[in-house]
C-alpha cells in the first residue's frame, strides 16, 4: 500500500477486488523490523466440490462479476503506518516454462512504457495464456472477480494470487473458487480450474487483543492449488511463468490484470514503467498506473520478454492510490517463498 500522503495529495489507498464483509475489520499494527516466521495457513476444499464449482461459473456469470467492496481508505492509513523492511534470505529463481502441447504465438504490435494509463495487452505469448481470472464467494455469498496467474512449479498446478482474495475481512475462507486462464470477453480458452487447496502466509491475518481478525498488508500474497481439468493439470495446458524471491532490487517492470475500469474487465491490461517509492515503507514495489479493482492479485513481471510474453513474477497487484494512480505490491521474500514451497508440496 502507499502512504495516505502522496505527491502533496490526500490520497486513498484501496485493496483491489477486496472481498466485501458487512463487519468493521482494522488492518496490521506497528510491527517490528524483526518479524517472527508463521507457517503458511492453508485453506482445504472439499474434493467433490469441482464440478459444482465449475458449473456454477458459467459464461454469463463470469462475464457479470464485480470486484466487490474495498477496505476503507480509515483502515488502509493504519496499516500504512506499519514498518517494514526486506526479509532476509538467498535469491531463489524458478524459471518460465511453456505449455506441453506447442509453443505460444506472439503478435507484431508496439509495446512501450504506459505512464499511468493501462493498455490492452495485443502482442500475446505466454502472459496471455497463464495470466487469467480469480472468481469465487465470499462473506454473505457474494461473488467476486480478482486476478492471478500459473507461475511453475514442481507439481505443476500452482497459480499466485492476493491474500485477500483468499480470506474475508472476517477471517474465513472464500468459496467455489475457480480460476480461468486466458480469460476474455467472457470465454474461457483453456477451461475452468477449481481450487483445491490455497495458502497464504502465517503473518497475513490474525486475531488482536480484542479478538477483532487484524491483516498485515505486507504479506498480502496467495498460492492456489489447482485441480486438473479433463487430467490435465494447468501448467501442462497453459505453461507457467518464473517467480524469484529475495531480490530487493527496484527494476522497471510490467504489471498486469483485469480491471474493471479497462474495458469494463473483459481483457487483458497492463502497464509498464519504472517502479516508485512507496512514501509509508510498506511497499516495496510501486509503479504509476491506473487499474483498479478486478486487477487484484495480477502478475508483475521483472524480466519480462515482450516478444515472448515470459518474466519473473517478483510481485502481484494488491493495492492502488485513488488520486495520484499508483500501484503497489507486497515483496517476496521468506513468508512468501515458504507459501509457494508448501503449495507446490500440497
Amino acid at each position: 500500500m502507499g502512504s495516505p500522503r502522496l505527491m502533496g495529495s490526500v490520497t486513498a489507498v484501496v485493496f483491489l477486488g477486496a472481498v466485501a464483509s458487512g463487519c468493521s475489520t482494522t488492518s496490521a499494527r506497528p510491527q517490528s523490523a524483526t518479524v517472527s516466521r508463521s507457517a503458511p495457513a492453508a485453506i482445504a476444499y472439499a474434493p467433490d466440490d469441482d464440478q459444482k464449482t465449475a458449473a456454477y461459473w458459467t459464461p454469463a456469470r463470469m462475464k457479470a462479476a464485480r470486484p466487490l467492496a474495498d477496505e476503507t481508505a480509515s483502515t488502509a492509513d493504519r496499516a500504512m503506518r506499519a514498518t517494514a523492511r526486506p526479509e532476509g534470505g538467498a535469491p531463489v529463481t524458478v524459471d518460465p516454462v511453456l505449455p506441453s502441447a506447442a509453443a505460444t504465438r506472439t503478435s507484431a504490435s508496439g509495446v512501450s512504457t504506459t505512464g499511468k494509463n493501462q493498455a490492452t495487452w495485443k502482442r500475446g505469448g505466454l502472459v496471455v495464456r497463464t495470466a487469467g481470472k480469480l472468481f469465487g464467494k465470499g462473506d454473505g455469498g457474494a461473488g467476486f472477480v480478482a486476478s492471478a496467474d500459473v507461475v511453475k512449479s514442481k507439481d505443476g498446478d500452482v497459480a499466485i494470487t492476493v491474500a485477500h482474495a483468499l480470506r474475508t475481512p472476517t477471517g474465513k475462507s472464500t468459496t467455489n473458487l475457480v480460476f480461468v486462464p486466458g480469460y476474455k470477453n467472457g470465454k474461457a480458452p483453456y477451461g475452468r480450474f477449481a481450487v483445491r487447496r490455497a495458502f497464504v502466509p502465517g503473518e497475513y491475518m490474525k486475531k488482536d487483543g480484542s479478538g477483532t481478525w487484524v491483516r498485515d498488508s505486507r504479506y498480502d500474497f496467495g498460492a492456489i492449488v489447482l485441480k486438473p481439468l479433463k487430467n490435465r493439470k494447468i501448467q501442462s495446458v497453459v505453461g507457467g511463468q518464473g517467480i524469484t524471491f529475495n531480490t530487493p532490487d527496484r527494476p522497471t517492470g510490467y504489471l498486469f490484470g483485469y480491471p474493471a475500469n479497462g474495458n469494463k474487465g473483459q481483457t487483458l491490461q497492463y502497464c509498464s514503467g519504472p517502479q516508485v517509492q512507496d512514501p509509508g515503507g510498506v511497499m516495496p514495489h510501486g509503479m504509476a498506473c491506473d487499474m483498479n479493482g478486478g486487477s487484484s492479485g495480477g502478475p508483475w513481471f521483472r524480466g519480462f520478454n515482450v516478444s515472448k510474453g515470459t518474466g519473473y513474477q517478483i510481485s502481484v497487484h494488491a493495492a492502488h492510490t485513488t488520486v495520484s494512480l499508483i500501484s503497489y505490491g507486497p515483496y517476496f521474500g521468506a513468508s512468501v517463498l515458504a507459501t509457494y514451497r508448501a503449495a507446490e508440496r500440497a
